[in-house]
């Protein structure tokens, strides 16, 4: 069947009219692809279409075309009724950039919230230092979203006489504005540092979080003393952002901390730990990424042994390298290993995941020898007794009634024991049900 060509501009611009809502988005959508500043004055009246998805459209195509005839109607598109529809058209109007900044300006003023919060937005976008002043204006705005598009605004500008303001909306009623200015203040480098410190005193958690990832961006050790501090902190997703900020820095500030971290109760922040630590250029950080791999937790242990392969880091056939295929899950590399690998998948039977301990229980099962049966199957055995969880210990009694320990009167009286107990214990599952 010979190949359709291509729809031409003229093309494109005709089916901006049709009938079907289908056709015309993707009449404005390709037309947005080829950037033509022909198609501004149809993408313009494509603003005004019937359906919100095709004026988004025009709108994501103005941006893309950035040309400067599009900035008034695009202004009027920020009053729009549709969110994605108001929202990327201040994504458009700071893609066009300069050319639409002193239409934003004189709309931050504008009684429509909705367009303020959009023109603080957009203005955010272009990153011009006039906008600062006029911005300031709106971190005392009634509405809440209008703040905090000010504040994300004023942080991507800036501009240092910004910085107080800032500091004000630190204090603000709404966790979202304060969020939003600690964020913003990292973009000032060393001079935010003390107000950052500060507002780590608060009582809201995820303030205290934004502080700390704001003082990652925080160059120096000036605030090392801060992050130690923020790694003590008693909720984890704090303690997590303090320990991957340490990441950022020399191994000398940054391993001793993160040996705590390592150790501490929350998977987050262990998790967290180890995915600094990948980032540490350090031959101290090796030997701790491989301890992490017997983690019981399993995204600890899938970061480590991603940290590893960033690296470069290979495993050798031995039983400590059997212990990083068994945290990637891959079993048939464990089977391959054989012998080597029993004893690291036994210490895997007490990890915390059942889905993970049924892999495991077979995999034993498949790398055992003649050399290392008896010892896979004391495992089994207690894996069939005492797991918390059926699935687990029914897998382990399909894998002891496949190995060849015919006789062993001990296996073939806690197989029976255990299958009266699991028929029981479906019968009143199936009662529950």
């Amino acid at each position: 069947m010979p190949q359709q060509p291509a729809p031409t501009l003229e093309d494109l611009l005709q089916a901006t009219h049709d009938k079907h809502y289908e056709v015309r988005l993707a009449a404005v959508r390709a037309l947005g692809q080829q950037g033509a500043d022909q198609a501004v004055g149809t993408l313009i009246d494509a603003l005004r279409d019937d359906e919100c998805y095709v004026r988004m459209a025009a709108a994501e195509a103005l941006g893309s075309i950035r040309n400067a005839q599009a900035v008034a109607p695009l202004i009027r598109a920020l009053s729009d009724p549709s969110v994605g529809v108001h929202g990327t058209a201040a994504c458009a109007l700071g893609m066009i950039g300069v050319a639409a900044l002193p239409a934003l300006l004189t709309v931050l003023s504008s009684p429509d919230g909705q367009v303020r919060q959009a023109a603080a937005f957009a203005l955010g976008r272009i990153r011009d230092r006039q906008a600062a002043v006029p911005l300031a204006s709106l971190i005392h705005d009634r509405r809440r979203d209008v703040r905090q598009a000010a504040v994300q605004a004023l942080g991507q500008i800036a501009d240092p006489s910004s910085l107080q303001l800032l500091a004000q909306a630190l204090t603000d009623c709404e966790s979202r504005v304060c969020q939003a200015a600690a964020l913003a203040l990292g973009a000032f480098g060393a001079a935010a540092h003390p107000l950052l410190e500060q507002a780590l005193r608060t009582d809201d958690a995820e303030v205290r979080r934004a502080c700390v990832q704001a003082l990652s961006q925080v160059q120096g050790p000036i605030v090392i003393p801060a992050l130690v501090k923020a790694l003590a902190d008693y909720n984890p997703n704090v303690r997590a952002a303090a320990a991957l900020a340490l990441g950022t820095r020399e191994p000398d500030h940054a391993l001793p901390p993160l040996l705590t971290a390592l150790q501490d109760r929350d998977d987050r922040v262990r998790q967290a730990a180890v995915h600094a630590l990948g980032q540490i250029a350090d031959p101290q950080t090796e030997s701790l990424l491989l301890c992490s791999l017997s983690d019981h937790d399993v995204g600890v242990r899938q970061a480590a042994a991603a940290a590893l392969d960033q690296r470069g880091w290979q495993p050798a056939e031995t039983s400590t390298d059997a212990i990083y295929w068994i945290a990637k899950q891959m079993w048939d590399t464990c089977i391959a290993l054989g012998a080597l690998a029993v004893e690291p998948l036994i210490a895997a039977l007490k990890y915390r995941d059942d889905a993970f301990r049924i892999s495991v229980v077979q995999t034993l099962g498949q790398s055992c020898g003649p050399a290392t049966l008896a010892q896979a199957v004391r495992a089994l055995l207690d894996t069939l007794q005492h797991d918390a969880y059926w699935d687990v210990r029914a897998a382990a009694a399909r894998v002891l009634e496949e190995l060849p320990i015919a006789g062993r009167t001990d296996v073939t009286q806690a197989l029976t024991r255990f299958v009266q107990a699991y028929e029981e214990y479906l019968l009143l599952h199936d009662d529950d049900e």
